[in-house]
C-alpha cells in the first residue's frame, strides 16, 4: 500500500485531460496515492470563460498542491511539464521533485506559428473527422474555443518564453527531464539545455519512444517515479 510520503501529481498536456493519464494512473495506482485532474478550458473543466493559460493553469496546479497537505512528486506531460516548472519556479508550489515528458522548451515565434497551423476547427473537421470526434468527447461543446485558446497561448510563448535559463536556475527541487528519441516536436538539444539549467535536473532520452503519450511505452516511466522520490527524501 502506499504511504502518505508517496503523493504523485499527473498533469495532462494540450489539448488533453486528465482521463488521458488513465492508463498510466492504473500502473501506479497500487504504488502511490494518485491526484490526476483537469486544466481550465480542458476536459470536464470545459469552460470559455474560466481564465486560460500557463500562469492560470500553474495556479491550479499551485491550489491542488497545497490541498494534498504535504509537498508530492508532479509529473506533467508535454504541458504539464511547462505548467509543473512555471509553478515551482513563480509560485513556489511545494514539490517534492519534477518530472517533465516530451516538454517543449524552446519557444519563439516560428516555432509557435508551426505548432499552431493546425490549430483550426474547420480544417481539423474537414480533413481530420476522427480527431474532431475525440477533442468533442474529451472537451464537450468548448473544444474549438480551446483550439482558440491553446493557439493564442502558443503564440504567446512564442513572443514571450516563460522559463528561460535564468528562471529554472530558480528551481529547488530535483528534475528529470525526460524526451523520446522519436519526438518530433521537441529536440533532444533543447532538452538538454533545460536540463542542464536546472541546478538539479537531468535529462534522460526514452529509446524508440515518439511525442504522442499514447504512444509511450508506459513501463518505461515508472524507474523514474521512484527514482525522483529516493533523490527528493523529505524535501519540497
Amino acid at each position: 500500500m502506499a504511504s502518505s510520503t508517496k503523493h504523485l501529481i499527473l498533469l495532462h498536456g494540450a489539448l488533453g485531460c486528465a482521463k488521458d493519464l488513465q492508463p498510466l494512473k492504473d500502473r501506479l495506482q497500487d504504488r502511490y496515492i494518485l491526484h490526476v485532474f483537469d486544466f481550465p478550458g480542458h476536459g470536464d473543466f470545459s469552460s470559455s470563460d474560466t481564465e486560460f493559460g500557463i500562469p492560470a493553469f500553474a495556479h491550479s496546479l499551485d491550489h491542488y498542491c497545497k490541498d494534498v497537505g504535504q509537498a508530492p512528486m508532479v509529473f506533467g506531460y508535454s504541458m504539464g511539464g511547462y505548467v509543473a516548472l512555471y509553478a515551482k519556479a513563480y509560485l513556489k508550489t511545494p514539490m517534492k521533485g519534477v518530472i517533465t515528458l516530451g516538454t517543449k522548451y524552446a519557444w519563439d515565434i516560428p516555432t509557435a506559428e508551426k505548432e499552431t497551423a493546425l490549430l483550426n476547427a474547420e480544417r481539423i473537421i474537414s480533413q481530420y473527422p476522427d480527431w474532431a470526434m475525440q477533442l468533442k468527447k474529451a472537451h464537450g461543446d468548448q473544444w474549438a474555443d480551446l483550439l482558440d485558446q491553446t493557439a493564442s497561448m502558443m503564440k504567446d510563448l512564442g513572443k514571450h518564453p516563460l522559463l528561460g535559463a535564468e528562471i529554472l536556475k530558480s528551481l529547488s527541487c530535483p528534475v528529470t527531464v525526460l524526451r523520446g528519441e522519436k519526438d518530433r516536436m521537441v529536440s533532444a538539444e533543447e532538452s538538454q539545455m533545460m536540463a542542464e539549467a536546472i541546478p538539479n535536473g537531468h535529462f534522460v532520452e526514452l529509446p524508440g519512444q515518439p511525442h504522442p503519450l499514447d504512444r509511450v511505452d508506459l513501463e518505461l516511466l515508472i524507474p523514474f517515479f521512484d527514482q525522483g522520490l529516493a533523490e527528493a527524501g523529505s524535501s519540497a
